[in-house]
């Protein structure tokens, strides 16, 4: 997914604020699982995803009107979690990797 850094996304300081990261990170998890299918057939079973946490790590801000993109992977999995890696890249591989722990449940079975 491409991007590019607006006026309404940057701080005082002249860069894309902290909020906007994660922001464009919550359109890549749904653009993801849209892709997937899932958002498709998780009203029908019931399921409902949870972020618990984001992890971001960041090499280099992003400057205004800077373009970029948003690459969205999973990371790892184990019987109850999905770890989502997303990558904002701009000429440097990595600018950006936030880490996303996210879990589906189903209110019969929590």
């Amino acid at each position: 997914m491409s991007f590019r850094v607006w006026p309404d996304a940057m701080d005082c300081y002249m860069h894309m604020n902290n909020s906007s990261y994660h922001k464009i990170a919550d359109y890549g998890r749904f653009h993801f699982f849209a892709v997937l299918g899932i958002i498709r057939h998780a009203p029908k079973e019931g399921w409902h995803v949870t972020n618990a946490g984001n992890f971001l790590n960041f090499r280099q801000s992003l400057q205004p009107f800077q373009s970029y993109s948003l690459e969205t992977r999973v990371h790892s999995c184990d019987d109850r979690w999905l770890f989502l890696e997303q990558t904002h890249d701009f000429k440097i591989p990595m600018l950006l990797v936030v880490i996303v722990s996210s879990v589906f449940f189903s209110p019969q079975n929590n």
